[in-house]
């Protein structure tokens, strides 16, 4: 969707209408994107924190949406992260993505289906070593390995964030 001024309006009534009907805060996610709409009239970041500022939601910041969409878009995925508004953040997740080669270039494709991958591994160490700790999910919904390779993610997210810690100054916290 293009993030114009008239798609947040509408994004955010729908927004407000589940939030209501739940009665509870939601999260919204980054999602990954494979092409620009040349009608866009600001950066998906500026789009998400205006959301999240309208309608009270937070963040669902997946880190390998946002390595996929910026490779994909041939934009800097250190500068999304940036600007991305971590105060709203409620959750990350890191995901594995898959390759499309083709003659015409190479497309990222958010699948779920192997794991995470090194850029995406170090835009995490960047966002905890700048936002500090926050709840974190591994997706690995398609191809699913054993239980060892699994848990073996687990520890890497662990020690990427401890590393994140330590480098930044910051105490780890929950």
């Amino acid at each position: 969707m293009p993030y114009t001024d008239e798609v947040l309006a509408r994004v955010c009534r729908h927004v407000d209408e589940v939030q209501t009907a739940l009665g509870r805060q939601i999260l919204v996610e980054n999602p990954s994107t494979y092409l620009n709409y040349a009608e866009s009239l600001m950066p998906e970041p500026a789009f998400l924190e205006a959301m999240a500022k309208q309608t009270g939601c937070g963040l669902l910041l997946d880190v390998n949406n946002i390595y996929v969409s910026c490779f994909n878009s041939g934009k800097n995925a250190e500068d999304y992260l940036e600007q991305f508004p971590h105060h709203y953040i409620g959750e990350i997740h890191l995901a594995g993505y898959a390759e499309d080669i083709t003659s015409e270039g190479t497309l990222l494709i958010d699948n779920h289906g192997g794991p995470v991958q090194p850029p995406v591994w170090d835009l995490f160490h960047r966002l905890i070593e700048k936002t500090g700790h926050h709840p974190t999910l591994i997706e690995w919904d398609a191809n699913i390995p054993d239980w060892d390779t699994l848990y073996a993610e687990v520890v890497k997210a662990r020690q990427v964030m401890a590393d994140a810690f330590q480098a930044s100054g910051l105490e780890k916290a929950g």
